[in-house]
């Protein structure tokens, strides 16, 4: 089998999350270009940021990739259509990488990771939601714990990492309706749409 990857040194991670950031506001939201960086190497790339980045490119990845999923029905049917397939390519697609980082200590990371999983299912049917529920039994229970920390930490006060984990919850649970696809309405309230900013690059303000 192959050997896990490798994690990069500072100088490769400064490097590629540079590049990272500047794909994505090349790519961003077009579709045909989306599809583009997908199918030359983009997707591959994105999938080793997740599992060996350092917090930075992470959190730029996973941002990234949860906004090609929102945008992108194609990429969407792909990462589900692995996870409702054969079962010797069950738990080996971009899904289990991308909850895997709900571990992960950085609370940004976590952030992404919950919108992520929001972009692939608020527009799919109840079916594969459950399947994929069935699939990560885990996955609830660490929302839920999520949920409570960070209700702990808001001492009752509620903001967008609540109700984008509320609403994550809801959508696996189906019991939450989804917006129709295309009427510019979003449950989990994503990125790019009134939710989570994207990681900036450090010393961009100073750009003129």
């Amino acid at each position: 089998s192959p050997s896990a990857p490798q994690p990069l040194s500072s100088s490769v991670s400064q490097t590629r999350s540079k590049a990272l950031h500047a794909i994505s506001a090349l790519v961003k939201g077009n579709v045909t270009q989306e599809l583009w960086f997908i199918h030359n190497g983009g997707l591959a790339n994105l999938r080793v940021d997740i599992q060996i980045g350092e917090v930075k490119i992470r959190t730029k990845a996973l941002f990234f990739l949860s906004q090609i999923l929102r945008s992108n029905q194609m990429l969407r049917v792909a990462f589900l259509q692995i996870e409702n397939g054969k079962k010797e390519l069950q738990g080996k697609g971009v899904i289990p990488e991308i909850i895997q980082n709900l571990n992960f200590p950085d609370p940004q990371v976590k952030e992404f990771v919950v919108e992520a999983l929001i972009s692939l299912l608020e527009y799919e049917p109840s079916a594969k939601i459950k399947s994929i529920s069935k699939q990560f039994p885990e996955l609830l229970g660490s929302l839920e714990t999520r949920l409570a920390a960070l209700q702990k930490e808001s001492e009752g006060e509620t903001n967008g990492e609540i109700i984008q984990t509320e609403t994550l919850i809801q959508i696996l649970k189906g019991s939450r309706g989804r917006a129709p696809q295309g009427s510019g309405m979003s449950v989990g309230g994503g990125a790019g749409q009134g939710g989570g900013e994207e990681p900036g690059e450090e010393g961009q303000d100073e750009v003129k």
